[in-house]
């Protein structure tokens, strides 16, 4: 698979196969080693999709594509296009959602980021700690935006079997591709499926132990009231896992952090205090640089609520 994978890569871009040769010597055998795993996992599951490796290498060089196109704007104009355009731009967001085609193709090259980008496995990681840390106080577990199903995939064969497991997203297509998954991977798997908007998710307050919410907030007009619902649906001693980016522009990304301070506030704001953190520039440059020269810093923690 791993052949595969940089045979294509060499054709496709060259540049994304230099980078992505790179990160072994970066991270280790451990990250070599889940590689290898991922795709052997992955691989047979996409084409189960109808989806071969090419098309998801494809379908993640697009979405590379565009990112690079709307960083040269953002260095340019210092605006997200949805604040450029926000009519335009929620239009264009509310095609790509519910577009089975577009939206399979654009979760499953996210997918793929897993492994390509620093970051995102670093922060994948850091996901998993915090579930081994945890799992024996989760009884009630919520994902909200479960996109392409692999967190929730990832969390459900870490929580004990007699946890309850409940996935949120407002998109149906994202919803299916995770039942797909769930499916595939764990036969006859309970959990609960819902379509909702997250802040008009009817459900008891204090209802859960642990919520997650991946890479969800910069998609959302007004994150601080997403920080303020799952407060209210966290048990006294419940704990919410999120990630974020600062300055990170995309055609779905409606909410811009300026700094990774302004993050910490917002959830402070909501009487959530942050117990763990990771903080992952897209690029390895000093902090210093990375700041001025507004790169993407991704970003994620674990928090409890403020008593």
């Amino acid at each position: 698979m791993l052949d595969t994978l940089l045979t294509i890569f060499e054709k496709r871009s060259p540049s994304q196969l230099k980078k992505f040769q790179a990160l072994p010597k970066q991270l280790g055998q451990q990250y070599s080693s889940h590689v290898l795993n991922y795709l052997d996992k992955y691989v047979p599951y996409w084409e189960s999709l109808g989806l071969d490796l090419e098309s998801v290498i494809d379908a993640y060089l697009k979405m590379v594509d565009q990112y690079m196109y709307y960083q040269v704007k953002f260095y340019k104009h210092g605006k997200y296009p949805y604040e450029k355009d926000p009519e335009g731009t929620l239009q264009k967001t509310r095609e790509l959602y519910e577009n089975p085609h577009d939206m399979k193709a654009y979760m499953a090259g996210l997918s793929l980021s897993l492994i390509l980008w620093k970051s995102h496995y670093l922060i994948t990681s850091f996901f998993r700690e915090c579930i081994l840390q945890h799992k024996e106080s989760i009884n009630d577990y919520l994902e909200v935006g479960v996109g392409h199903g692999f967190y929730f995939s990832e969390a459900f064969s870490l929580l004990n079997q007699g946890s309850r497991k409940h996935a949120l997203d407002i998109s149906p297509v994202s919803l299916q591709m995770t039942g797909h998954l769930m499916e595939y991977f764990h036969e006859n798997a309970a959990y609960e499926s819902i379509q909702a908007d997250f802040l008009q998710f009817n459900k008891k307050k204090e209802q859960f132990d642990y919520i997650v919410m991946g890479e969800v907030l910069e998609h959302t007009e007004r994150p601080d009231l997403f920080f303020e619902k799952t407060r209210q649906l966290l048990r006294p001693e419940g704990k919410l896992f999120f990630s974020t980016c600062v300055n990170c522009p995309m055609i779905d990304h409606l909410y811009r952090y300026k700094t990774v301070d302004g993050i910490r506030e917002m959830a402070e704001t909501s009487n959530l205090r942050i117990v763990a953190e990771r903080i992952i520039p897209a690029e390895d440059l000093p902090m210093s640089e990375v700041v001025k020269n507004k790169i993407t810093i991704n970003y994620a923690a674990l928090a409890v609520k403020d008593k």
